[in-house]
């Protein structure tokens, strides 16, 4: 093990962070697409996911948030297809949630003839936001861990909450938790139902959360201040 990472760190010596970056991201797209951990091809279903997602965004957005939130749903769909096969969200593919949320940020807000300081203030704000919604997440676990003696999120998670909240107001970072576990639950639910044996049902949060986050940031550019019409 130590001999391998030894032989694997001088590749990574005088390449740019950037490239670095790239490498891995795309290393870990053409993994997920032989299936994390096997050799299983994309299925059918995944592929009119991919599809069908884009396509909303293209035909509902304008050219810029549409090209930014159909990059961020193939990224949803990468999370939830190594989620779900090896309980496991990819460091790689979660800072490119949040460096593609910045990214969109500073578009914007350029776009829109904000000054610099003004683009800046907007980034930092975004950052504050997805840091907060990831201590909380972290809280929320850490506390459930405190009290039932199991642990109910991994950091992976955290991680994944904090990079999909960049993209999302306070509200609608409640509005995607919220869809996240009612979904997790309900799928629990049903679970328990069709197996009465099966009383300890895992579930990869992440495969939620990811999807739930998304749809809760299109819903909003589609109609904006939805989330704020009842407060």
């Amino acid at each position: 093990m130590n001999a391998a990472r030894a032989s694997a760190k001088p590749m990574d010596h005088g390449r740019p962070a950037h490239r670095w970056f790239v490498g891995r991201l795309w290393q870990r797209t053409l993994k997920c697409c032989r299936d994390a951990g096997g050799s299983q091809p994309l299925r059918p279903i995944e592929i009119v996911a991919a599809v069908v997602g884009v396509a909303v965004v293209l035909t509902t957005l304008d050219m810029i948030q549409a090209s930014f939130a159909a990059a961020w749903w193939l990224l949803v769909l990468l999370v939830a297809r190594n989620d779900l096969a090896d309980f496991l969200i990819p460091d790689e593919v979660s800072l490119a949630i949040a460096l593609l949320g910045l990214a969109q940020v500073a578009m914007l807000s350029l776009t829109a003839g904000q000054s610099a300081a003004e683009c800046l203030t907007a980034l930092a704000a975004a950052l504050v936001g997805g840091s907060a919604a990831a201590a909380f997440l972290w809280a929320i676990g850490r506390t459930f861990r405190l009290v039932s003696g199991r642990e109910g999120l991994g950091f992976g998670d955290v991680k994944l909450m904090g990079a999909s909240c960049i993209w999302l107001a306070p509200m609608q970072q409640a509005i995607a938790l919220e869809l996240a576990v009612l979904a997790a639950l309900a799928v629990i639910f049903v679970a328990r139902r069709s197996d009465a044996r099966d009383s300890g049902v895992i579930l990869p949060f992440g495969a939620f959360l990811a999807p739930a986050a998304w749809l809760a940031h299109v819903a909003d550019r589609l109609s904006p201040g939805l989330f704020e019409a009842g407060s």
